[in-house]
C-alpha cells in the first residue's frame, strides 16, 4: 500500500491555494471595478496558503505557531471569503461581527492549545464556527444568484464544505477525535485531512467561475449600453431594429419608431456646462422609461439624439406617445436649469421591403421638419 506523507498534502495544498491566489489577484487587477468582493477571496485564499504552510510544521515549530497561528489564519479566510461572498451578490457584510467570531474562535484555539490543551474541544470550537459561516455563504448564493450552472456549482461546493465540518464536529462531539490530533492516522482525520486540503481549491475554483460568468454578464450588458443614461446604445438599439422588423413582417403587424433630439442642446452646455449637460441627458431617459412598455426599445444614438423603437404601434399612436413625451418632458427636464423640449420625428413601417435604415431616413427626415418649424413638437413622417 502507497503510503503518504500528510505533511507533504498540506504543503501541497499551500501550492495550489497560492496559485490560486496570483490566479484571483489578476483577474482583480484587470477587472476589480467590475465586481465586489474579489478582494476579500483573494485575502482569504492567501491566509489559506500561510496556514497550510504552519499546519505542515505543526510538531516542528512551536504550537503558537504551527497550532494558534495556523487556524487564525484559516478562520480569517472563511470570515473574508463570507463577506467577499456577501459583497459578490450586492449584500454588506457585517464586518464587526465577522471580526469578533474570528477573534473570538482565535482565542478559543489558543486557550485550548496552550493553557488547557485539548484537542477535541479545539476541534468543536473551529469545525462549527467556520461550519456556521459556510452555510451562511450557501444561504446567500442561493438566495442571490442567478438560475445557472456556476450557482448550483458555487452553493454545492460551499454546502459540501459545511456538511464536511459538520460531521467533523460531530466526531468531535461524541469522543470519536477526542484523542486524536492534526496528522494521527484514524479514519476520520485521514478523511479530514484530504477534504480539508482539496476543498479550498474546489470553492476557489467555484467562485472563479461565478465571477468569470459575472463579468462575461457585464461586459455584455455595457458593450451594448450607454456608460451615461444607461439606455441602449446606438449598435445594439439597430441590431434589435433588424430582428423585431423582421418578427413584425412575419406577423404582420404595425412597426413604428421615434427620434427624439433635444432642442438647443449645444446652449445649455455652453450655458451651464457639460455636467449640467449630463444631467439633463439622464434626467431625459428617466422621464421618458415610464411611458414606455418594456418591449419597446430605448436607445442613444447621438450626442442628444434618441430612438424609440414601437413595436405593434400603428402611425397614429405613435404619434400620440410623441406628443405625450414631448409634453412630459417639457414639464419634467431640466428643472434647475432652464426648461427643456424635445423635437421628434415619427415613423412607421410603409412596406414589406421597407429597410431599417429607410424607416429611420423617413423619420430623420420628420425630425428635420420639426426643427425647421419651430422645435418643440413631433412631426409625423409621409408615407
Amino acid at each position: 500500500m502507497i503510503s503518504v506523507d500528510p505533511r507533504t498534502i498540506v504543503l501541497f495544498a499551500s501550492i495550489l491555494a497560492a496559485l490560486m491566489t496570483l490566479i484571483l489577484l489578476s483577474v482583480r487587477w484587470s477587472f476589480g471595478e467590475l465586481v465586489q468582493g474579489l478582494l476579500a477571496w483573494v485575502a482569504g485564499m492567501a491566509a489559506v496558503a500561510v496556514g497550510c504552510v504552519l499546519f505542515a510544521f505543526r510538531g516542528i515549530w512551536p504550537d503558537w505557531m504551527s497550532i494558534v497561528l495556523a487556524n487564525a489564519f484559516f478562520l480569517f479566510s472563511a470570515c473574508s471569503w463570507t463577506a467577499g461572498t456577501m459583497r459578490f451578490y450586492g449584500l454588506v457584510p457585517p464586518r464587526a461581527l465577522l471580526a469578533l467570531v474570528c477573534i473570538a474562535g482565535t482565542f478559543l484555539i489558543a486557550w485550548y492549545s496552550l493553557v488547557e490543551p485539548n484537542y477535541g474541544i479545539r476541534l468543536i470550537a473551529f469545525t462549527a464556527v467556520t461550519s456556521l459561516l459556510y452555510l451562511v455563504q450557501f444561504w446567500v448564493v442561493v438566495r442571490r444568484g442567478e438560475r445557472h450552472f456556476v450557482t448550483w456549482f458555487f452553493g454545492g461546493a460551499l454546502l459540501l464544505e459545511a456538511l464536511t465540518m459538520v460531521v467533523r464536529c460531530i466526531t468531535g462531539v461524541v469522543g470519536l477525535s477526542a484523542q486524536s490530533h492534526f496528522f494521527s492516522e484514524d479514519w476520520t482525520q485521514v478523511i479530514y485531512l484530504l477534504i480539508a486540503n482539496a476543498m479550498p481549491l474546489v470553492l476557489a475554483t467555484a467562485f472563479f467561475m461565478a465571477l468569470t460568468h459575472k463579468i462575461h454578464r457585464t461586459l455584455e450588458i455595457l458593450s451594448r449600453h450607454d456608460s451615461l443614461t444607461n439606455i441602449l446604445n446606438r449598435r445594439a438599439f439597430l441590431e434589435l431594429f433588424h430582428i423585431e422588423l423582421a418578427r413584425q413582417r412575419r406577423h404582420k403587424h404595425a412597426l413604428s419608431i421615434l427620434l427624439l433630439d433635444i432642442d438647443y442642446f449645444k446652449s445649455i452646455n455652453d450655458t451651464y456646462g457639460h455636467a449640467a449637460g449630463d444631467i439633463i441627458l439622464v434626467q431625459l431617459c428617466e422621464t421618458v422609461k415610464p411611458l414606455l412598455r418594456r418591449s419597446d426599445p430605448f436607445g442613444r444614438i447621438g450626442g442628444e439624439e434618441f430612438a424609440i423603437l414601437l413595436p405593434q404601434t400603428p402611425a397614429d399612436s405613435a404619434y400620440s406617445l410623441a406628443e405625450r413625451i414631448r409634453e412630459h418632458v417639457a414639464s419634467q427636464v431640466g428643472q434647475g436649469y432652464r426648461t427643456v423640449t424635445l423635437s421628434i420625428g415619427v415613423a412607421s413601417l410603409a412596406s414589406e421591403e421597407e429597410t431599417p435604415q429607410e424607416v429611420m431616413r423617413r423619420a430623420d427626415q420628420a425630425l428635420y421638419h420639426a426643427k425647421e418649424n419651430g422645435r418643440n413638437r413631433s412631426v409625423a413622417a409621409q408615407l
